[in-house]
């Protein structure tokens, strides 16, 4: 195989297999231009079919495929297959090196080779797979060695892919982050299934060079812990699958009227709200899962539901609500209850302390205060707030913007933007500089109006963007998010999206197959190129052939992502064969049995 090919962009290693055999197994995988995505997955399902009938020794029930995922902006291959071995594999970063890329490059380290390197007794048993050559390396570049994450900040980068050597190009260590995730991508493996545990990494199809960076800014998935307590290690997960999904924001619905799973140190009776004593996040745990987040470029966004959706807080603090149990003796715990606007001062002070506490530990500049769903009929139920709104000559509409916008001053004291369900927008607020409308109910009309009204907005309107609802994937993945008829600044006032996952019938058990692979359709819509400038964009048939082996990777690293439907196509079952048998081995041992937690189960 020649060796002289200088825009290689991975560690480029001899991984034992013959490479003229790999060579006449593999068609080419051909993009031209943008990336289209059924060329892609169409000739890689032929790349497959030619392969499984070579002498080679693979299994032809072990389909392997690339599957880029989210699709890139631009893509480029040739048809040469490049053997790794992980021995040999080593990345360079010209010029400084900051704690965080450095964090980031180990990490893929270990993703790239997710299988581990041969053991001696494998290398021995299976030579042909453990022959070595000179050191490849993989160099990256990052030009601006900020550590902090801000929106809008430059995430593009270039991949370059070639024989014996690779490099990656990028403004930001985000960018580097994704350049590794999409060379990750390019990595395949047999997972050392052949009678040893000796894995080989090949990349086909290179040399690849990749031009890419995100159509929105904001690409986001809100996770509910108010109405089932989720473990940080789901949190954890569900970080995971952002990352390798290329989505940079995580917001946490942190409160509800379920409860309030925060173990607050001015307000220590707040965790009265929770569920059991031990279902609580403390600001540790906050800022854990904020760094954790930081470093596989996902920001938080923190939600505190109010003045609506608050009926936990008064368990430990009774006096800050308007109780409607009465009125609602069945439902006042799900959505009724509200805080006691009408208690002034003193409730803004409490609430200011709370958000002090909360924007301390948080570095976005962005701080979600719900604002939605508040029951106006709950206020007149109270004779307290019947009295306060006719001595004050007032609506309660006007109570409810009243509310808002000293909230939202309040935060721009604690230097935080406020984020807001529409319901503001829809009562007729002038919501002030940098406010952000989070529009849930209004599809893409609504999300013009707000836009044309000069006021950032993110979406989670789109018919699939509620995950929870578990619409298709499929019907996700056609659903463009940018309105028609925008003008360029306006179109600048739509931040991005979010898929949404209400907690009602969620909770650690389900949580993975409920979230993934469906929301990786709205990292997608949300990265790559409009219809209107890749015009296979929202084809799905060549999709499902992409998101397939996506959704292996999930689950190859500790995902529990669902399978697609594969009933479609006997070619289908052979890539879903790729993740049944090719997992690591800490992921395929899985979960104790419950007789093995506890033996009189």
């Amino acid at each position: 195989m020649a060796q002289s090919d200088a825009g290689c962009q991975a560690n480029c290693v001899r991984a034992g297999v013959g490479v003229s055999s790999w060579r006449g197994a593999l068609l080419a995988i051909l993009f031209t231009g943008h990336v289209i995505a059924a060329s892609a997955g169409q000739v890689e399902s032929r790349a497959w079919m030619a392969r499984s009938q070579d002498q080679s020794g693979f299994n032809p029930s072990q389909r392997q495929s690339i599957g880029l995922w989210p699709l890139p902006t631009k893509a480029s291959n040739g048809t040469s297959t490049v053997p790794l071995d992980p021995a040999t594999f080593t990345f360079s970063v010209s010029g400084p090196t900051s704690p965080t890329l450095a964090t980031i490059i180990k990490r893929y380290s270990s993703l790239i080779f997710i299988h581990g390197r041969p053991t001696a007794a494998a290398s021995k048993a299976w030579p042909e797979k453990s022959s070595t050559v000179a050191p490849y390396r993989c160099t990256i570049t990052v030009r601006n060695q900020t550590e902090v994450l801000e929106w809008g900040m430059d995430e593009g980068y270039t991949l370059e892919v070639g024989l014996n050597h690779c490099s990656i190009d990028a403004g930001t260590f985000v960018g580097a982050q994704y350049g590794l995730e999409t060379l990750s991508q390019l990595v395949l493996s047999d997972g050392g299934v052949y009678g040893s545990t000796a894995p080989t990494y090949w990349i086909p199809g290179a040399p690849w060079s990749v031009s890419d960076a995100p159509l929105f800014q904001y690409r986001g998935l809100m996770v509910d812990t108010a109405r089932h307590f989720l473990p940080l290690n789901a949190l954890r997960r569900q970080i995971d699958g952002m990352s390798f999904s290329k989505m940079n924001a995580f917001h946490w619905h942190l409160t509800d009227a379920q409860s309030t799973p925060l173990k607050s140190v001015v307000y220590p009776k707040l965790e009265l709200g929770a569920f059991h004593p031990t279902a609580v996040y403390t600001l540790e745990d906050i800022q854990g899962i904020v760094e954790y987040a930081r470093v596989r470029s996902v920001q938080v966004l923190l939600e505190i539901d109010m003045p609506g959706h608050s009926f936990a807080f008064g368990v430990g603090y009774p006096e800050l609500i308007v109780n409607c149990t009465a009125m609602y003796p069945l439902e006042t715990e799900f959505w009724t209850s509200s805080l006691d606007i009408s208690r002034g001062e003193a409730l803004y002070s409490w609430l200011e302390g709370l958000l002090t506490e909360l924007t301390a530990i948080l570095p976005n500049s962005l701080f979600h205060i719900g604002g939605d769903e508040v029951q106006y009929q709950c206020w007149q139920s109270s004779p307290t707030i019947v009295a306060y709104l006719k001595q004050r000559n007032i609506t309660a509409v006007q109570l409810y913007q009243e509310f808002e916008y000293r909230m939202m001053a309040i935060l721009k004291k604690l230097g935080k933007d406020t984020v807001t369900w529409d319901s503001t927008f829809e009562t007729g607020m002038t919501l002030p500089p940098g406010a952000v409308v989070h529009d849930y109910q209004g599809g893409t009309l609504s999300v013009a109006k707000i836009a044309k009204a000069g006021v950032r907005v993110i979406s989670s309107s789109l018919g699939g963007d509620y995950v929870a609802s578990q619409s298709s994937w499929a019907s996700i993945f056609v659903e463009e998010l940018m309105p028609i008829g925008l003008t360029p600044a306006e179109q600048k006032n739509i931040l991005g999206g979010a898929a949404a996952m209400w907690g009602e019938t969620m909770d650690d058990s389900d949580i993975d197959t409920i979230v993934w692979p469906d929301t990786a359709a709205v990292a997608e819509r949300l990265w790559s190129q409009p219809k209107s400038i890749n015009p296979t964009a929202l084809d799905v048939d060549a999709a499902t052939l992409r998101l397939i082996p996506h959704r292996c990777r999930l689950y190859q690293r500790g995902i529990r992502a669902k399978p697609l439907d594969d009933r479609d196509g006997f070619g289908r079952r052979r890539l879903q064969a790729q993740c049944e048998t090719l997992l690591p081995l800490a992921t395929a041992a899985s979960l104790p049995p419950l007789t093995y937690i506890n033996e009189e189960l």
